[in-house]
């Protein structure tokens, strides 16, 4: 046997109200400026100067223990953002104040932990060269950095501002 309805009363009442929120319009302009800030390419500031915590350099390295260079040791114009901790603690902090074509050697000791056993606890001297600082400046956003983050030759600089206040109604 099924349940009985009693199709008489009407249950709208504790059906509870729901208003779709409005992207704020300040919300989907920080969302646009934020994205067109990442789709920028990297280029060199336009007065070298020191390097400064927070900088993304291009630098040479290249690693040493007891005199002798280690593989994975080494790149060429490697980019590392000064701050960042992706390197073993003490290298980025002894980057800080190198000028434009300096090289230096900065001294540092591979954590306890480390993954590699042969370098794990060991002293190393990396010689360093700065090539540049770099930045990103954000792109303008028109019709056409819409239509190459939506991927659709049809949209438009409106498509993109609506997409993201649908995205962020929906957050």
């Amino acid at each position: 046997t099924s349940p009985e309805i009693d199709t008489s009363i009407d249950y709208t009442d504790i059906i509870p109200t729901f208003t779709q929120p409005d992207a704020a319009a300040e919300d989907v302009e920080a969302k646009l400026q934020q994205m067109a800030v990442q789709q920028a390419p990297f280029t060199a500031i336009e007065n070298p100067r020191a390097v400064e915590n927070d900088d993304v350099t291009v630098i040479d390295f290249e690693g040493f223990v007891d005199g002798v260079a280690f593989e994975g040791g080494s790149a060429e114009k490697f980019n590392l953002k000064i701050g960042s901790n992706s390197f073993i603690p003490g290298f980025e902090e002894q980057i800080i104040g190198m000028k434009y074509g300096e090289e230096k050697t900065i001294t540092v000791k591979f954590p306890e932990e480390y993954q590699s056993k042969d370098l794990a606890g060991k002293e190393s001297q990396f010689k360093v060269k700065l090539h540049e600082i770099q930045e990103q400046k954000a792109l303008e956003p028109d019709d056409a950095f819409a239509q190459k983050i939506l991927n659709d030759e049809k949209a438009t600089l409106d498509t993109l501002k609506r997409k993201f206040a649908d995205q962020i109604t929906s957050q």
